[in-house]
């Protein structure tokens, strides 16, 4: 009965739950209008990420193809960078109708195009320029680098391995045209290409060197090596064992170059001397004389030679 009572009520509680969970305002309550939704922000991309761009067919036709290299218009047979040949003989081939020019000068070619020529190089480097000529001037240079080594000469050098003289000649053999120095002394060969020449040494190790040039530049060079230890002077000397006068000669021989020296009783007397002999003329006292004569050569060796006179006066 109480149910019955308030049915009204409860209906009308009903339908306000519905219309609340419809989401319907109710005319007392104020509408908040909605904020639009924030623009998105702009995302930036790096080189590396953004996506390539396609060239216009037309920019891509206008950039310039790669240029090849272009093919000589004449070609060399190759030549050696170093030769010993002389002349050299250059070859090659061109267009026909052109004109081939090494050094300046004209070179013959053939109606294939096809020329040769020959060369006279100097010792050393040489500079190769060939220049191909056509109807509008000069078409092509190129230029090449060739070395010259004349073959050395034959040479022969006859020399000892010491000397006890202070002159040592030296021999050998060359090629008759060639131009030998000796310690830098030039040398002519004789007819047969023989050769002898005096070398004047030092005390110790001397070297020789003896150099061979051909008339085509080359070079041939030989070294000897010398010892000369000079021997003391020679010295001989005659001096009789007795006289019954105070006054006596004496004679001897010794090197050319070697000084004398006399003492009779420890006092100094002259000496007369031709080339390697000597004599001289002594003034002795009774009883015993001693005799001291000494060679002394230019290296400072000396050789010394003693002896005694007996002066017998009343003999």
């Amino acid at each position: 009965m109480l149910l019955a009572r308030y049915r009204p009520a409860a209906g009308l509680l009903l339908v306000f739950f519905l219309f609340l969970s419809a989401g319907c305002t109710l005319p007392w309550q104020k509408k908040t209008p909605e904020k639009p939704p924030a623009p998105a922000s702009p995302v930036r991309t790096t080189a590396a990420e953004a996506p390539a761009r396609v060239a216009h067919p037309a920019a891509a036709a206008a950039a310039p193809a790669p240029s090849r290299p272009r093919a000589a218009v004449t070609v060399l047979e190759p030549l050696p960078a170093v030769t010993a040949q002389q002349p050299i003989e250059v070859r090659g081939r061109t267009k026909p109708g052109l004109q081939v020019f090494i050094n300046n000068l004209p070179v013959p070619v053939e109606a294939n195009g096809t020329f040769q020529t020959t060369l006279e190089l100097q010792p050393g480097p040489n500079q190769l320029r060939i220049n191909t000529l056509g109807q509008a001037g000069v078409l092509e240079e190129q230029k090449l680098a060739i070395t010259y080594q004349p073959p050395p000469p034959r040479l022969l050098v006859v020399a000892p391995a010491a000397s006890d003289t202070e002159i040592l000649m030296v021999s050998g053999k060359a090629a008759p045209e060639d131009i030998l120095y000796v310690n830098s002394t030039p040398v002519r060969p004789g007819k047969e290409g023989h050769f002898t020449v005096p070398v004047r040494l030092k005390p110790g190790q001397n070297e020789i060197t003896v150099l061979a040039v051909s008339p085509a530049g080359g070079r041939s060079e030989v070294k000897k090596k010398v010892s000369f230890h000079p021997p003391p002077p020679r010295l001989a000397v005659i001096v009789p064992p007795e006289t019954r006068s105070k006054q006596v000669t004496i004679s001897g021989i010794t090197d050319e170059n070697a000084v004398l020296v006399l003492y009779v009783n420890d006092s100094r007397s002259e000496i007369s001397r031709q080339s390697g002999q000597f004599s001289a003329t002594l003034q002795l006292q009774e009883g015993l004389n001693l005799i001291n004569v000494q060679a002394i050569n230019k290296w400072g060796q000396k050789t010394e030679y003693s002896s005694t006179i007996y002066c017998n006066l009343t003999g």
